[in-house]
């Protein structure tokens, strides 16, 4: 009971406070005790613990180590939530290494697995995210919305809000990518409420800058919207939990800010996509390369 403790501990120190040296310290003793007592089900969810603290700030070999040993005492133990959680985000980390063959495999084995189990929770985070993800990088787009909308309706179905914000992010980009603004609109406001409601601050960060993207696209008459919904999103960029997908919202930022003509902002904003270590930053970092060779 105290390894879970401490585990719960780091878990909320870390993502809800940003207290990130404190929650490592809750940590230690978890895996200390957990290895005095033979506690393998304490060890799983403390490596999932372990995830979460890594992958924000990109240090995603290490999460990949903790995400294999989570999966390792899943099968050892056959227990589900190990096993499903630690393929779920290794198919995740290795998209955010641009390993996009290699998580696409790990994703097809989650998927099969999340099926045959009966969990709907990983399933729609897994359709929603990486599939959808893997789809649009191929430039399918209906392929990618369809994965997206039904990762969306899985997770609306079983109240999981964390994972409905994933389909409705990807819903709104492949909209928005088809000038479909009033769905990209629609959907993002879905995402920055689901980010709201799940205590996430980055899924709300992302569905601010999306939609603030839109809005802008509409026409320029909107800039004061686009203005206030992006000046939002800054301010959760600028904390730890919100920064997690900084890479990418810091690019869509900088692609508003050259859009009314403000260079030295969006070289700024291209800058910390590139130096800021974030879990998008390798997905980032070649297009912010080719907008700061082009515009300055």
């Amino acid at each position: 009971m105290q390894v879970s403790a401490l585990n719960k501990l780091g878990w909320v120190t870390a993502l809800m406070q940003g207290q990130f040296p404190e929650a490592e310290e809750h940590l230690v003793d978890a895996e200390r005790l957990a290895l005095e007592c033979d506690d393998l089900s304490g060890l799983a969810e403390l490596h999932m613990t372990y995830c979460y603290l890594r992958i924000p700030f990109g240090n995603f070999e290490d999460a990949v180590d903790h995400l294999n040993e989570s999966d390792r005492i899943g099968r050892e133990l056959d227990l589900e939530q190990p096993r499903l959680f630690g393929l779920t985000h290794k198919a995740q980390t290795l998209r955010y290494m641009t390993r996009f063959e290699d998580a696409w495999a790990v994703t097809q084995e989650a998927v099969h697995l999340a099926k045959e189990l009966g969990n709907r929770k990983w399933l729609s985070e897994l359709v929603g995210f990486p599939t959808a993800f893997y789809h649009l990088r191929n430039g399918d787009l209906d392929a990618t919305s369809e994965a997206a909308e039904q990762g969306l309706n899985i997770a609306a179905q079983i109240g999981a809000v964390e994972q409905e914000g994933y389909g409705s992010f990807m819903a709104g980009l492949t909209s928005w990518l088809r000038g479909d603004y009033e769905r990209a609109i629609s959907f993002q406001e879905r995402t920055a409420q689901t980010g709201r409601a799940c205590g996430f601050p980055f899924i709300e960060a992302m569905g601010l800058c999306a939609l603030g993207t839109a809005y802008l696209d509409v026409s320029t008459d909107l800039l004061d919207k686009t203005a206030e919904l992006h000046g939002q999103a800054m301010k959760l960029l600028e904390t730890p939990m919100g920064a997690v997908m900084g890479g990418l919202a810091w690019s869509d930022l900088g692609f508003c800010a050259l859009a009314v003509g403000d260079v030295e902002a969006a070289g700024d904003l291209f800058d910390k996509g590139l130096s800021a270590s974030n879990a998008t930053k390798k997905l980032s970092q070649n297009l912010n390369h080719k907008c700061i060779d082009r515009f300055l």
